[in-house]
């Protein structure tokens, strides 16, 4: 998981003693329960750097429905993949001592850098390029909102209150003068869910399917199409 997808303040209790581990808890269960969709945003530096020998290294390429090593070369490459996508900003670039101006450069298909007329990238272990910038997918507000119901469910259950709206395991039931204690299969958990309607509901709009993560599209021998961010 990349980020919380709420605070501490999105809760009833925001200096209680269990609010962090459920406001944690709570931000992974939802974030992996909706597909892993929502990373949330986050700002990073990254240093690319590469070894004096790079004629040795080679790059994964796909040509007419076939995967080749190409050499990749002294001369460098033209795409510099960043390593978190997808990519919403970049912040600055550093390149061989100096800060580029963004005209120099463009970002494409939100997650590699492109020089100005396709120059490529060389890099060893002097020539390094610093990349800051920003990534993630933000959390919807329904989201956020099924994040704080249940992060406030967790801090009731901890504090051992009867309005905890969690399902119990355990149930006594009580018919014909006989009492004995049965154990709830909670279905909803096979099913992707948490027993909260509130909860549920945004999970059932956000990944009906109920994936486990976001699923990709990949042609095989297609042409490459680039969008410039």
């Amino acid at each position: 998981m990349a980020t919380l997808w709420i605070s501490a303040a999105d809760t009833f209790d925001p200096t209680g003693p269990f609010t962090e581990s459920a406001v944690q808890f709570a931000s992974e269960v939802l974030y992996k329960l909706s597909g892993k969709k929502y990373t949330g945003i986050q700002t990073v530096t990254e240093v690319y750097t590469a070894d004096v020998n790079m004629a040795n290294v080679t790059n994964p390429a796909l040509i007419s429905g076939n995967m080749y090593n190409i050499p990749r070369g002294l001369e460098g490459q033209r795409n510099l993949r960043l390593r978190n996508t997808p990519v919403r900003s970049i912040i600055s670039v550093t390149y061989q001592g100096r800060e580029l101006d963004p005209s120099e450069y463009s970002l494409r298909n939100n997650s590699y850098i492109v020089q100005k007329n396709s120059l490529p990238w060389a890099l060893n272990d002097v020539q390094e390029l610093e990349v800051t910038y920003t990534f993630g997918t933000p959390v919807p507000a329904a989201g956020k909102r099924a994040a704080s119901r249940l992060a406030n469910e967790l801090i009731l259950s901890e504090m051992g209150s009867a309005n905890c709206a969690l399902p119990e395991r355990i149930s006594s039931v009580a018919r014909q003068g006989v009492s004995y204690t049965i154990l709830d299969p909670q279905e909803f958990i096979n099913n992707g869910k948490v027993g909260i309607y509130e909860i549920d509901l945004f999970l059932a709009a956000v990944n009906p399917s109920k994936a486990k993560k976001r699923s990709k599209v990949f042609v095989a021998g297609g042409p490459r199409i680039e969008r410039v961010n």
